[in-house]
């Protein structure tokens, strides 16, 4: 099944230049549709079976949720722009509502896919707007993105499509943990999986260890519920040892593995990566 979007009104046109890919609607095989957006080290990604609720669900256009009501409500939450401000170093962003989109699910009804465009408040970006989703149900309920931490490393143009994906989602995160590891359990952690993801995918890279840094995030952005405290995670970043060392985090030959209070590490794959594992 593809989703039909029929487009109810757009705030304001725009030209035809594309805001780069950062946002998407991908459909897989059996129907099962994801919408993602994703902003520097961060995945925000909508799963159909999130978004369809038997209870809530609305198959009547004329039931729709009245747009200007599903806009404000898809405003980002504190947790999420905060979250987004801590990708750009601290500073204040802003969201332009750029379009609200009526999709029709079929048999499970329509809901409203919210788009904004993301600038710094202060301007003096000179790149286009980041693209942002929300999706609100066609009752008027809110629903919660699956949060992603993904790095990759390599080139997406590559003609072998061996770009690395390393990908940790929010919801495995530990608000403080209890026994808080070293750098030394971090870094054997990081290093077990990516040995072990060397060895499956039989890569000829060979990586080093460069640094370790400390990340927390809201426990509002656990994608079921609300948790109390911040959400911890720790970024074990390797650099390709063939090249010269980089500390920029987002060069194309560094990959940060994630790795959890608890040890659990991000996941690592080759040529792509599914939202649906839930890892």
């Amino acid at each position: 099944m593809i989703a039909r979007i029929l487009t109810l009104f757009v705030v304001f046109a725009v030209s035809s230049t594309l805001y780069g890919q950062t946002a998407s609607i991908v459909e897989r095989e059996g129907g099962i549709v994801e919408i993602a957006s994703s902003i520097r080290h961060v995945v925000f990604v909508y799963h159909q079976s999130t978004i369809a609720d038997s209870q809530s669900k609305v198959t009547e256009l004329e039931k729709l949720e009245h747009p200007a009501v599903a806009v404000r409500k898809a405003k980002p939450s504190a947790a999420v722009s905060g979250l987004i401000d801590s990708l750009y170093d601290g500073h204040r962003m802003d969201y332009s509502l750029h379009s609200a989109s009526a999709i029709d699910f079929g048999d499970d009804g329509y809901f409203w896919k919210i788009e904004w465009l993301v600038s710094p408040s202060q301007g003096g970006s000179s790149g286009p707007p980041t693209q942002h989703y929300s999706i609100v149900r066609g009752d008027g309920t809110v629903v919660r993105p699956s949060v992603f931490l993904c790095d990759t490393f390599g080139s997406s143009y590559d003609e072998d499509n061996d770009q690395i994906f390393s990908v940790l989602a929010l919801d495995n995160l530990e608000t403080a943990p209890t026994n808080v590891p070293s750098d030394q359990d971090l870094k054997s952690a990081a290093n077990k999986a990516l040995a072990e993801a060397v060895e499956s995918n039989k890569l000829e890279c060979k990586f080093q260890f460069d640094s370790i840094e400390k990340y927390k995030f809201s426990g509002k952005l656990n994608s079921v519920k609300d948790v109390d405290g911040e959400l911890v995670v720790w970024a074990v970043r390797f650099v390709d040892a063939a090249k010269p060392k980089s500390v920029d985090p987002d060069s194309p030959s560094c990959l940060t593995i994630w790795v959890a209070g608890n040890l659990t590490t991000s996941r690592i794959t080759v040529g792509e990566w599914d939202p649906n594992t839930r890892r």
